[in-house]
């Protein structure tokens, strides 16, 4: 008998196959154990393109297949193979907005079914947690960052992630449509970065949001919003790490 995979099984079973727990996995991409589980039981629905292409890069497979649509035999799988990858990101988040409206369609008729589910998000609502917010990262021309600009500022407690250091206001549209424009990011500090991690850095005294890949002796700063030049760094520039976006 053939058992076909969901994507929760596939991510479940990757995990494993590298003995790895819940909590370690997510520590990987800047992710709570919670997420992790969530996603493992079928819970992908909000889950980010960006958080897709590093997972499958680090257990070495295709976003494709850890999406597990090398299960779906259709004219839909076969059309979205054939596109190129910026036109796969455009199908994805229709796609996903389509499942995130029957959703919300579908949750109108549902009703919080025990007291205990109420109290829980009444809970949550009220849950609040404070953070250095350190003013705005360009994603798109440069923004002047102060290293010595801070202010603490109170957020929703569910919204920081643990490893998180600081926050950022997002100005500009280039990382759309993961970062939007006055979207807070948040921000865990280190000098040094993986090729292809989502990043805050500073080139020539302007602060950028961008995903960074370093290739030969330059690194170059990617932006998702298709409409953006890639922003070549090289040896000549004053350039450094600020730290790894953290989701």
């Amino acid at each position: 008998m053939i058992t076909i995979e969901s994507m929760g099984e596939r991510i479940k079973r990757l995990r494993l196959e590298r003995n790895l727990t819940q909590e370690e996995l997510g520590n990987r991409f800047g992710l709570k154990r919670a997420a992790i589980n969530k996603y493992e039981k079928g819970n992908v629905e909000n889950m980010k393109r960006t958080v897709i292409e590093e997972m499958s890069n680090f257990f070495g497979v295709s976003p494709s297949y850890l999406m597990a649509l090398d299960n779906i035999s259709s004219p839909i799988e076969k059309i979205y193979n054939k596109l190129e990858p910026p036109r796969q990101e455009k199908v994805y988040h229709f796609a996903k907005n389509q499942l995130e409206e029957q959703d919300k369609e579908n949750s109108r008729n549902k009703n919080i079914t025990s007291l205990e589910q109420y109290k829980e998000r009444k809970q949550q609502k009220k849950s609040m947690s404070t953070i250095d917010w350190c003013g705005a990262v360009s994603a798109g021309t440069g923004e002047f960052l102060a290293d010595e600009y801070k202010e603490e500022i109170t957020l929703p407690a569910e919204i920081i992630p643990d490893d998180a250091d600081f926050c950022l206001t997002v100005n500009g549209d280039s990382m759309e449509p993961i970062f939007h424009n006055n979207d807070y990011v948040f921000v865990k500090k280190q000098l040094e970065i993986y090729s292809g991690a989502i990043g805050v850095v500073v080139v020539n005294g302007q602060a950028f949001l961008k995903r960074i890949w370093f290739e030969n002796d330059n690194a170059r700063l990617q932006s998702f919003n298709s409409d953006y030049d890639d922003i070549i760094v090289s040896q000549a520039d004053d350039f450094r790490i600020v730290g790894k976006v953290v989701m």
